[in-house]
């Protein structure tokens, strides 16, 4: 049996979407499974300004719309030849580490991403915000599969509902699915009553990995002495101020990458005391490894904080609040939702420092459940 997974690997430069496409196909690769990535290559269908309102509804366009005129503002930032320079390296570090992980040799496309039917005996569309309305496409929902089997492992939603158009979109491809899974509670919810399997709650494939996994392939960063380090894909000041003061009182320096979204951020500059823009996904693990602390507001420096038994805070992204579920259901996990820090809570250090510290010598009973359940899941329905 060969295996096709279909997720945001192709081209990426995302930490987290890298370090899930190699954790799913090495899970299965430990379990004997031949499974690699698909290549697929984005390309947008146009679609009319009416049925753009019409699929996302007003507020949301609004939002898409306003979103792109910052991307065009920020693009105008003047750009040294320095961060161009360590922009580029990191891109090329992204690329390295994206070609080991196993993939096709060809590339696909909306036009012959059909013809992957002739290579594969059974489609995985894998985790990440896969079925993010604004992102999904018939690679990831699968909808080019014909008469093989189809799966979803930890496909994200990130949207705390659906139109009523999305939903009829969602029950018509999910039509034909062996089996489905998301990686929040709530998108459980959301799709039970438009899948005609059973949707389970399953863990991102980052967390399926031991630690051990994950120590095998870090790369050392020349950051010497204790640290806090600062993951923010968010553009909010605020944080990153409460981390300079958290920093400041605990006698530690702060690390971060900056310019997490390939543009320049106005909130990073002059923030950290050591600022390592070209990191590799191998050094971004390194880094959460070798911390101190992590102050974040990412889903995935969420996971490797907890997989390296790390400190951490993880703050409410600025203009993405709907994206929270993911963090919380994790969260709720370990039992330690307190650590999701809200807008109202991160106005000063206080509900910070009046947090117990986690005690990481404790079994986390639902955690290891859930563990087994999401490994049972994978391998059950792959029939081996």
């Amino acid at each position: 049996m060969k295996i096709g997974i279909t997720t945001h690997y192709y081209n990426s430069n995302n930490y987290g979407g890298n370090l899930q496409a190699y954790a799913l196909c090495k899970v299965l690769k430990n379990n004997g499974v031949d499974a690699e990535q698909i290549c697929f290559s984005r390309q947008p269908k146009k679609t009319s300004l009416r049925q753009t309102l019409k699929n996302d509804g007003f507020l949301v366009f609004t939002k898409k719309a306003v979103k792109k005129i910052f991307e065009k503002i920020k693009k105008l930032a003047p750009k040294n030849k320095k961060f161009l320079a360590q922009l580029e390296k990191r891109k090329q570090n992204f690329s390295k580490f994206n070609r080991s992980i196993p993939h096709s040799q060809k590339v696909y496309n909306q036009n012959d991403i059909a013809s992957a039917n002739d290579v594969y005996d059974l489609f995985i569309t894998g985790s990440d915000q896969v079925w993010h309305p604004s992102a999904i496409n018939q690679a990831y929902s699968l909808e080019f599969v014909k008469e093989k089997p189809k799966i979803s492992y930890a496909a994200s939603i990130s949207k705390s509902s659906l139109t009523d158009n999305q939903k009829e979109y969602f029950k018509n491809f999910l039509k034909d699915y062996k089996a489905v899974s998301v990686r929040e509670q709530n998108a459980v919810d959301i799709l039970k009553d438009l899948s005609p399997v059973s949707v389970d709650w399953v863990l991102d494939p980052t967390m399926l990995l031991p630690a051990d996994d994950w120590q095998q392939i870090l790369q050392e960063c020349d950051v010497k002495g204790e640290y806090l380090f600062c993951y923010f894909l968010g553009d909010d000041k605020n944080q990153r101020k409460r981390a300079k003061e958290y920093a400041k009182q605990n006698g530690l320096k702060t690390v971060d990458i900056p310019h997490l979204q390939g543009s320049y951020e106005k909130a990073d500059k002059n923030f950290a005391d050591i600022s390592i823009q070209d990191a590799s996904p191998e050094q971004f693990l390194w880094l959460i490894k070798n911390a101190k602390c992590v102050f974040t507001d990412s889903f995935h420096s969420t996971v490797f904080s907890l997989i390296f038994k790390k400190q951490f805070y993880v703050f409410e992204r600025a203009g993405y609040k709907g994206m929270g579920g993911r963090i919380i259901s994790l969260l709720s996990l370990f039992d330690l939702n307190d650590r999701f820090v809200l807008d109202e809570k991160s106005k000063n250090l206080d509900y910070v420092n009046g947090l117990n510290k986690i005690d990481f010598s404790k079994d986390f009973d639902k955690f290891n459940q859930m563990k087994n359940k999401s490994v049972n899941f994978l391998l059950g329905n792959l029939n081996i």
